[in-house]
């Protein structure tokens, strides 16, 4: 399933209308259409029946997954790449705080300004206007990113399966198309939905498939990256 693309059609029937079905999301109308459509589509049909038995499967294994040791195990490389990424990423986030000092253009200042005093004023005045720059580019794209985590969430929490939902921040900076494709209720409260989420940024995009999972009213956290692709150019 995480493979289909956004609009493509499985047999007679678009995708996004067997996610939907699958889910139990469609009206009574809509899901009695969609039902008249599998009795003479056998691929769609055979499609909507692998994918109610990977439900099972899956959900299954979310119910046992946090009380064995084995599931911890096999989570433990998952939690380690997430923490990895966020040092990485808080490392980045400190970076243009550490002031010009650290920065390397003015290690060359520095050294100008034995030769040349009035170019090396100069210099620091331009590097300090370029460091300002990065500081408010940084800062931008940290609040484009905060904001999506906010319509992932909404979309998770809302937006029927199959259902695109297109996103991009108030500078432009970065562009985002979310699609639910199936959700599992599994036991203890548990509700989980996986995604496609499409992150677009400089001309390059990003296309993960994702399993996130809340408790009652708990925030959604990421459980499963089922697939990550390459970034590649627009």
């Amino acid at each position: 399933m995480s493979e289909l693309e956004i609009g493509e059609k499985i047999g007679k029937v678009e995708a996004r209308l067997l996610y939907a079905y699958i889910d139990r999301e469609l009206n009574e109308q809509s899901r009695q259409e969609v039902e008249e459509i599998l009795r003479l589509d056998q691929e769609a049909l055979r499609f909507v029946i692998e994918a109610k038995k990977f439900n099972t499967l899956t959900r299954m294994a979310l119910d046992a997954e946090l009380n064995t040791p084995e599931a911890h195990a096999a989570q433990a490389p998952l939690n380690d790449q997430l923490m990895a990424y966020q040092r990485k990423s808080d490392s980045r986030k400190l970076y243009p705080q550490m002031g010009i000092v650290n920065h390397p253009y003015f290690a060359i200042a520095a050294t100008l300004v034995l030769l040349f005093v009035g170019y090396q004023i100069g210099s620091l005045s331009l590097d300090f206007k370029v460091q300002q720059q990065l500081i408010a580019m940084e800062t931008e794209k940290n609040n484009s990113l905060r904001a999506i985590d906010g319509e992932r969430n909404r979309v998770l929490e809302y937006i029927p399966s199959g259902q695109t939902e297109k996103w991009q921040s108030e500078n432009g900076y970065i562009r985002a198309e979310l699609m639910p494709i199936r959700t599992l209720r599994t036991e203890n409260n548990r509700y989980c939905r996986e995604y496609k989420e499409v992150l677009m940024q400089n001309e390059k995009s990003e296309v993960r498939h994702v399993l996130s999972c809340r408790v009652d009213k708990e925030a959604w956290k990421t459980k499963l990256i089922l697939f990550n692709g390459e970034i590649t150019t627009m």
